[in-house]
């Protein structure tokens, strides 16, 4: 549990500097803004393809272990180049290969975590929390340094945590979990696509990526939205900690609601919550205390939904297909739900002046993905895909 704990931890790190602070980074080197919604829009689009491989390869072999160790020195080799004076193409290349390492190596870590947890998946957020609180101490501490540091440290702070990832995977998590190591007649006689013809699993990735199109515009204009709102540095660091604060207090929690109340109430309590935060968000989003307050529901339209999202790939696709669950959570979540919010984001946020309509359009996708989930992905349909896909599991075996 340790070791998973701190490979979530310097993981999510690395996101704390990463999509806070990549729009001002570049933004700095005179990149516009649409130019930093298309650079986003592949640091995040390349979630689509770019897990497929590696899951195949990680499922069939079992030896995913070795494929993280590879793919966290690329992510190493492709931070400490990132060098965006060099040219636009120059930099879509380099953060390319960073959101592809990234990509790559988080259904791994997902599936290590499930098969550590066996039985016990419900007790996911209480790894996860880690990340999130990995996110919080480095998203305040380099915007706290922003006050005397050049942006430009952004660089140099991420290869250091993507050292500290490195030296984890490499001394810390040293064994494979037991449930990872499946054969090959057992993987290759399914690729686990097919889930995605079963009503309940198609919908509720969709919803997962609605709601990530949602979010995409603040993740990648928030810090420079605060900035245009008259917020100090401060204050935006602080604003830009809330958020995972919030989330990691969740996450403790997770375990107990989630045996309390089951996930269908949490998703649709966290829908609602994001249609309240993006519709206040475009309306108040220039009063602190308002935002601070709004801050504190991204624990429900992130954290919440996240966990709920690996809780039910773990249901939903069986142990010797869960690398390509969690790829496909990975590819049309993280993938296609941020390219599509950061390519709209990046066409009307007009320098700040569609701000609000871009906002207002998220609260919109999040109603929409309420009615969905409603009318798709209650209990009763999640139990009977679960019921379908062991049933095609053991006839394919």
């Amino acid at each position: 549990m340790l070791n998973l704990s701190l490979l979530y931890f310097f993981y999510f790190s690395l996101f704390g500097v990463l999509f806070p602070y990549l729009g001002r980074f570049l933004k700095h080197h005179g990149y516009g803004f649409e130019t930093i919604g298309f650079v986003m829009a592949v640091l995040t689009g390349v979630n689509i393809f770019a897990p497929f491989l590696v899951a195949r390869i990680s499922d069939i072999t079992g030896n995913r272990l070795a494929l993280t160790r590879n793919i966290c020195f690329l992510l190493l080799l492709s931070t400490a180049l990132l060098y965006p004076a060099w040219g636009l193409w120059y930099t879509v290349f380099i953060v390319g290969a960073i959101g592809m390492s990234l990509s790559m190596m988080l259904p791994q870590l997902e599936a290590f975590s499930l098969a550590f947890l066996g039985n016990d998946q419900h007790k996911y957020g209480s790894i996860r929390m880690w990340g999130s609180f990995g996110f919080v101490i480095t998203v305040w501490l380099f915007g706290w340094s922003m006050n005397w540091l050049s942006i430009d440290w952004f660089r140099y702070f991420q290869v250091i945590i993507v050292l500290c990832l490195l030296v984890t995977i490499l001394f810390l998590l040293w064994r494979e979990p037991a449930e990872s190591t499946q054969t090959v007649t057992e993987v290759a006689s399914s690729s686990g696509l097919e889930r995605l013809k079963t009503p309940a699993v198609a919908i509720m990735f969709l919803v997962m990526l609605l709601n990530q199109a949602a979010l995409a515009p603040y993740n990648t204009f928030g810090d420079l939205y605060f900035q245009q709102a008259g917020f100090s540095t401060g204050e935006i660091g602080f604003l830009l900690a809330v958020a995972p604060t919030s989330e990691v207090i969740l996450l403790a929690l997770m375990p107990l609601l989630l045996s309390r109340f089951g996930y269908f109430s949490l998703l649709v309590l966290s829908l609602v919550l994001g249609v309240v935060r993006w519709w206040f968000t475009a309306h108040l989003g220039d009063q602190l205390v308002w935002v601070t307050v709004l801050q504190l529901t991204h624990s429900f339209t992130f954290g919440a939904m996240h966990v709920l999202a690996i809780y039910l790939v773990g249901k939903l696709f069986p142990p010797n297909q869960q690398g390509i669950g969690q790829s496909l959570y990975v590819s049309l979540v993280s993938g296609a739900g941020l390219v599509i919010g950061n390519l709209v984001a990046g066409q009307f946020w007009q320098n700040g002046t569609g701000a609000q309509q871009v906002f207002l359009a998220g609260m919109v996708i999040c109603l929409i993905s309420v009615v969905l989930t409603c009318w798709f992905v209650r209990p009763s349909q999640v139990k009977a895909a679960q019921a379908a896909g062991s049933v095609s599991t053991a006839k394919s075996d």
